[in-house]
């Protein structure tokens, strides 16, 4: 699996590319930009809530695995038998043109989001502008050092992250619009 660790501060920041399984999963639960409205976690209208989560638990295990080895999050086994909880999610948001995101924090232990639909042209007018950007910033503001860290997503990253790690979507200063799906992993069980 090819991955990129970010390490501007000190929480890790995991990405790595989704399958076209993952994608075409998306796809056929109809999120993404086919959506004309965000998708609240409790909202998964016309889809088996507990069959989407299953599912979409064994497409994001690698990520949440190689994650957790390289964070030193957990005391994991190597056969990667484990499973996890993402609790009231995954949800679905779509940010459209001038849409932006305050400053949060996800609840859990382990964050991540999948970007189901993102425009290349984003991805490009972004690198030099930070238009839609993903922003993470970890501990006080402090005009002597750096503690945040800017990322281009793009169609088909997944970002994984510890949840108390701040972070928000940049202004869309185009016509673009692009997708992801959220998800917060709040309990992490050995051996299942």
């Amino acid at each position: 699996m090819n991955y990129q660790i970010i390490e501007a501060f000190s929480p890790k920041i995991y990405m790595s590319k989704a399958d076209s399984n993952l994608l075409a999963f998306c796809n056929k639960h109809g999120l993404g930009l086919n959506q004309n409205q965000s998708v609240s976690p409790l909202k998964l209208e016309g889809i088996d809530r507990a069959a989407f989560i299953t599912d979409l638990n064994q497409y994001i295990k690698d990520s949440v695995f190689e994650f957790n080895k390289l964070a030193n999050r957990i005391d994991l086994e190597q056969d990667k038998n484990f499973a996890f909880d993402l609790g009231p999610g995954p949800w679905v948001e779509t940010l459209r043109q001038h849409d932006f995101t305050p400053l949060k924090r996800f609840g859990g232990m382990i964050s991540g989001m999948i970007f189901i639909d993102y425009p290349e042209e984003l991805t490009e007018i972004g690198k030099n502008s930070n238009t839609g950007s993903l922003m993470f910033t970890y501990g006080e503001e402090n005009i002597w050092h750096v503690n945040q860290v800017n990322i281009q997503p793009e169609q088909g990253d997944i970002i994984i992250f510890p949840s108390y790690v701040r972070h928000q979507f940049m202004p869309i200063k185009t016509e673009h619009q692009f997708s992801y799906v959220g998800f917060s992993i709040y309990n992490i069980k050995k051996g299942e």
